[in-house]
């Protein structure tokens, strides 16, 4: 999936994960702010972590290849 649909899962409060994760590594969002699978706040979507992931400043290849995380 892309970003924009991961972000819209985050929302939907489902945990994504990226090809780049290891495969425990994960994220969800609770009261707008993103979170680690280690309950590490990582700051809203205008924020450095997600920015440099999913908005439009981010690396090209953080564009795509997000899924669902399945535990």
């Amino acid at each position: 999936m892309t970003a924009t649909e991961a972000l819209l899962a985050l929302y939907e409060g489902r945990k994504v994960t990226h090809r780049f994760f290891t495969d425990e590594e994960y994220i969800y969002m609770k009261n707008h702010d993103i979170y680690t699978e280690e309950g590490y706040n990582m700051g809203t979507v205008f924020d450095d972590f997600w920015q440099r992931r999913g908005g439009p400043g981010g690396d090209d290849s953080w564009a795509k290849d997000w899924s669902i995380y399945e535990e």
